[in-house]
């Protein structure tokens, strides 16, 4: 009977022991990489540094706390797919004391540089509480479940990694703006602008970041002139007061004060606006609880798609003009009603019910009955040229027609030449490409004759090729070459 009770002994031991955390016996989880980094938040109008990595999570800021992870467990969003992931951690807090505080860490992955987090009170072993994770932490419960918006505090990371800002701004608006503190009113100057255009193939930041202009209006004491670089760090789509709401967040690139450097945004998708305009609110500081509506917040923005700035819209001919007025049409734009005088045509294209996109057209070269015109979409970024066909108006119809995207073909024109180029602005002159880290391939060897070079050679006629700072003496690998492109020595 001795070795029967002995086992009965070590069953009722291990069953004391499995209701909760033993002290002393904790066994540690590691913080997921996508948490780690160096980030920044503000909560209870306090600035708070936290540094996290895969062993602790670290309030810097006094009063200081220092945590390591216990128990974690990961809530699975079923059909969303993302770089992260929301978890619930059960946390001790590493220090001196034999009876530690043991902390419940609700985590919501936003972006890359975005998390949302709550942490609970403190909880002690020896306050007759069951700590475990299960049991102490609400979020397991399904009827409290992850925190909302409103529960938690935002960290920003202090180094983001580059976002697109496409899932933020694209494209070019006009805004009117009002602060909600002053007094001060609605300012809508046509200068206020946003402009987010992101180049094709660019390597600079540009895709990351976009410029807001304020213009001040005479009569609205709140307003200013000042323009910002903001860096973009992702947009998340979350739910508060029953309403689903799309957050972003962007960087002050300048900004010196850590409260101003970050802000949040908010906006609702498919606004259905009759004037086809995109209500946004912004906050003041790095936090998101003031953002409750897109009716309130510190910052009301009220934004306007625009045609995006170019000198090739001026026109520099004439259409028709027996085909001026309003027109109706199914051509290149489904269902788009067309308005011409005599040197623009304009399509108003219905997306739906409530949405309509505005393409403008200007009359820039004609031969015959062709027509060279600039393209641009009203609140986009591109300016394209199009080529219409128009036939002579019969009636109340005028046939036209537009030239498919063109197929390659043989250059007419063959062999390697030289070129100048002559432009508006500096900027819109063609420019080389940045090949690599420095301005050339071996930037202690000199290239002693640069040229801007046009050529269409024989292996491939279907292409032209352009180099406007194409060395003549060296090749890319810093390596003297010929006349004929063969290397040569030098002695």
């Amino acid at each position: 009977m001795a070795p029967r009770l002995g086992i009965v002994l070590v069953i009722l031991a291990l069953i004391s022991y499995s209701d909760g955390v033993v002290p002393g016996n904790d066994v540690k989880c590691s913080i997921p990489d996508f948490y780690h980094g160096n980030w920044y938040s503000q909560e209870a109008g306090v600035d708070i540094d936290t540094l996290v990595n895969g062993d602790f999570w670290e309030i810097q800021t006094l009063p200081r706390l220092k945590l390591e992870c216990i128990q974690s467990y990961t809530h699975i969003i079923k059909g969303v797919e993302q770089d992260g992931q929301n978890r619930t951690m059960l946390m001790k807090e590493i220090t001196n004391d034999p009876n530690p505080c043991y902390f419940c860490v609700d985590v919501l992955w936003r972006t890359k540089a975005i998390l949302q987090y709550r942490k609970d009170d403190c909880v002690k072993p020896n306050s007759g509480v069951n700590i475990d994770i299960n049991v102490t932490c609400k979020a397991m419960d399904s009827f409290f479940g992850l925190p909302g918006t409103d529960e938690t505090f935002t960290m920003f990371k202090k180094d983001p990694p580059n976002i697109n800002c496409i899932t933020t701004f694209e494209g070019v608006y006009q805004f009117s703006y009002e602060v909600d503190v002053g007094g001060g009113g609605i300012c809508n100057n046509p200068k206020s602008q946003i402009k987010a255009c992101q180049d094709p193939g660019s390597p600079y930041v540009d895709n990351q970041v976009f410029r807001m202009t304020y213009a001040k209006c005479a009569d609205v004491s709140t307003s200013r002139d000042d323009q910002i670089r903001y860096q973009c760090l992702g947009s998340w789509f979350a739910v508060k007061s029953g309403v689903g709401y799309t957050y972003a967040a962007i960087m002050d690139t300048v900004e010196g004060d850590p409260r101003e450097v970050y802000k949040c945004l908010m906006t609702l998708r498919n606004q259905k606006d009759a004037n086809n305009q995109i209500r946004w609110v912004m906050s003041r500081f790095a936090e998101c609880g003031s953002l409750n509506s897109i009716y309130r917040g510190p910052l009301k923005l009220v934004l306007t798609r625009i045609p995006p700035p170019t000198p090739y819209m001026s026109p520099k001919c004439n259409l028709p003009r027996n085909i001026t007025g309003s027109w109706l049409t199914q051509g290149i734009q489904y269902r788009s009603d067309v308005v011409v005088n005599d040197t623009h045509l304009i399509m108003s294209t219905k997306i739906n019910q409530f949405e309509f996109q505005e393409t403008h057209f200007s009359c820039q070269q004609t031969l015959g009955t062709r027509y060279l015109m600039t393209k641009v979409v009203v609140g986009k970024c591109e300016v394209d040229f199009v080529c219409f066909d128009i036939m002579p108006r019969h009636h109340s119809i005028v046939r036209y027609r537009v030239v498919n995207p063109p197929s390659a073909v043989p250059c007419p024109i063959a062999g390697r030449y030289y070129f100048t180029q002559e432009a508006i602005n500096e900027d819109e002159k063609y420019a080389t490409r940045i090949r690599g880290v420095t301005l050339r391939p071996r930037i202690q060897v000199d290239c002693r004759d640069v040229q801007a070079e046009f050529k269409s050679c024989s292996m491939n006629m279907d292409k032209i090729e352009v180099d406007a700072e194409y060395c003549e003496t060296v090749d890319y690998r810093g390596r003297p070459i010929g006349e004929y492109g063969k290397f040569i020595a030098v002695f």
